[in-house]
């Protein structure tokens, strides 16, 4: 005789049917569980026969037996019953107290899914002649329940005869079930799943994105969506596109209380556009409906951050380069707008970076866009709450911008923020920014990076020598920037893009300046914007210069010569002929902060003093 208790075969049949006899206590396999919003576990049973995935373990079951979900345990089910409400696509087993007979089975590999639906099934049962039995006492069917009624059966270990025929009544809902079941016509947030098919909630709501349009495979969109907060602070973000997008867009105001009803449509969360905690997302169609909230208020909850420190930003990038996170910052500096031209759009945008610093010894830049850059609503020094920001990597560094649920609180009221102050923040702090070096010790680094995008590096320096007298400009194809050719037929060739004789172009820079600091010296490329700033005119018009004014062109270098920057150094290693060649570009000028330097160069002597 096996050892391992025999399944009840095909109980989930009988179970649809309503043919289990009261007091059954059925034998079923534990095949895989999922731990839900509400703490309860949703299992997938086997009885032998069938496998059905709308069971949960609930309460006592779990208080008695703990980490049943972690095993794949066979059960002798002592109390359960059944909840085939409205809100539901189809009943739920609820399993409220059981007996573990076999901690850890072998996991059947053959099986039939079951769908809630017997009539799908009942030529297998009919077949094997399954049928349910406890000791000599066969199968009584019940009383069919009224399929308009919301009542479900309920089984216990009692063995009274006056149980055989109990008669039907209507269940209560007991506070122990509504955070999976839901209170009496609203549907609890924790609870919504895509196995939810009829469902109505009620929240505040907490968070919501302007309507904006995007381009997708199907063609332009118009999306809004906000986030939804219920009583029992459970939340679940919402997006609705075209006319409900624009509907909404006129009616969800944060702090109101809103009812929203519908049928499915609740999804598999994107992760990269949605910071909830719930599994789910609910995307909105014609048959759902919104209303405003009158009968009850919901408190919104106080803002609040998931902070992450600027200091680790660079980790956060490699593990998920599409991160979102809550930064908590001061401003250190605002800088000022400026057009920058966007080659692949061909047009001109706005542009503004902001300077954060926090209290790990680190800083980033802020970039802003457009109507972003104007009315800005703190100023130098502010301690402020970012919520929802992108991490964008470029050259080497990380900067951060506006995510669609971007949220910002000036002097937010958050214990770290008195503490933010009392670091002293605010002001500039290139020392903690990036590594600060001489030009000496960069080539010495740089010669021993295997890295072929380069290493970049902070160094105080001082312009002095311009290359003026060879090629400072050059004809740049307005598509790649990539030298154009002159074809002499009258027209430009573009190897890059394949276009000959046609290419347009533009004249851009490519200045070669010398640059020094106290251990040695070393000629870099400056290229068109930061030639650009530096010289003040366009290459086009120190071109008409040159032909115009020669002398005045000259003083235009000359008087570049002898002022000192903080230069962000790119630092790569070329082959020319299997020869070796360091190469600098000059990736951003600033003027020094003497303070800085200051504070910098006391420091370095702390260090020599030490040694």
């Amino acid at each position: 005789m096996s050892s391992t208790p025999e399944l009840s075969k095909a109980f989930f049949y009988f179970f649809f049917t309503e043919e289990v006899p009261p007091g059954y206590q059925p034998i079923l396999q534990i095949i895989q569980t999922k731990k839900v919003i509400t703490g309860n576990i949703r299992a997938r049973l086997f009885d032998g026969v069938f496998r059905y995935s709308d069971c949960f373990l609930v309460g006592p079951c779990l208080d008695d037996h703990p980490g049943i979900e972690n095993t794949t345990s066979i059960i002798r089910v002592l109390e359960y019953d059944m909840d085939n409400s409205e809100n539901h696509r189809r009943a739920f087993l609820k399993i409220t107290s059981c007996e573990i007979l076999v901690l850890n089975a072998p996991v059947p590999n053959h099986f039939y899914s079951f769908d809630g639906k017997p009539e799908t099934v009942a030529d297998i049962v009919h077949q094997h002649g399954y049928q349910l039995s406890q000791g000599e006492r066969s199968v009584h069917k019940r009383a069919r329940q009224d399929s308009g009624t919301n009542s479900p059966f309920k089984f216990g270990s009692s063995q009274d005869e006056d149980s055989i025929h109990p008669p039907v009544r209507k269940r209560e809902v007991k506070d122990s079930n509504r955070s999976l079941f839901g209170t009496p016509g609203i549907t609890p947030i924790a609870s919504l799943s895509p196995f939810v098919n009829k469902w109505k909630i009620c929240g505040v709501c907490i968070s919501r994105e302007a309507l904006r349009d995007i381009q997708s495979q199907k063609g332009p969109l118009r999306v809004m969506s906000f986030v939804l907060m219920d009583e029992h602070n459970h939340s679940i973000k919402i997006t609705a596109w075209n006319e409900v997008a624009d509907d909404l867009n006129a009616k969800i105001t944060e702090g109101d209380c809103y009812y929203v009803t519908g049928e499915g449509c609740i999804r598999k969360k994107n992760k990269k556009f949605n910071r909830t905690d719930h599994d789910y997302e609910i995307g909105l169609n014609s048959s759902c409906e919104t209303t405003v909230c009158t009968d009850r208020s919901i408190t919104m909850p106080k803002f609040s951050i998931k902070r992450t420190k600027i200091s680790d930003i660079p980790d956060v990038f490699v593990k998920d380069p599409g991160s979102i996170i809550d930064l908590l910052v001061v401003v250190d500096k605002i800088g000022e707008p400026q057009i920058v031209h966007s080659q692949k759009k061909n047009v001109d945008f706005t542009k503004r970076e902001i300077s954060l610093v926090d209290d790990s010894n680190a800083s980033t830049v802020m970039v802003l866009w457009e109507e972003q850059t104007e009315h800005l609503p703190f100023e130098e020094g502010m301690a402020v709450a970012l919520k929802d920001m992108i991490i964008k990597e470029f050259n080497g560094g990380f900067t951060v911008s506006r995510g669609q649920g971007y949220k910002m609180v000036v002097n937010p009221e958050l214990p770290e923020t008195i503490s933010l102050y009392s670091c002293g923040l605010g002001m500039a702090n290139v020392e903690r920014d990036t590594r600060l070096l001489s030009i000496t010790r960069i080539s010495n680094m740089a010669d021993n990076s295997g890295d072929a995008k380069g290493v970049y590096f902070y160094s105080f320096v001082t312009i002095t020598d311009v290359k003026k007298d060879g090629t400072i400009v050059y004809p740049a194809c307005t598509t790649c920037n990539k030298k154009v050719t002159d074809n002499q037929h009258g027209g430009f060739d573009c190897e890059k893009c394949g276009v000959r004789g046609k290419a347009s172009y533009k004249l851009r820079y490519m200045l070669s300046v010398q640059i020094s600091d106290f251990t040695d010296s070393t000629y870099v490329t400056l290229f068109d914007d930061l030639a650009q700033e530096l010289l003040g005119m366009t290459a086009g018009q120190m071109e008409i210069l040159k032909s115009e004014d020669f002398e005045r062109y000259h003083e235009v270098f000359n008087s570049l010569l002898h002022k000192s920057f903080l230069a962000r150094l790119r630092v790569t290693n070329e082959f020319y002929n299997d020869m070796k060649k360091t190469k600098f570009n000059v990736m951003s000028l600033k003027p020094v902060n003497y303070n800085t330097k200051s504070r910098i160069l006391d420091m370095a002597l702390q260090k020599l003093e030490n040694l």
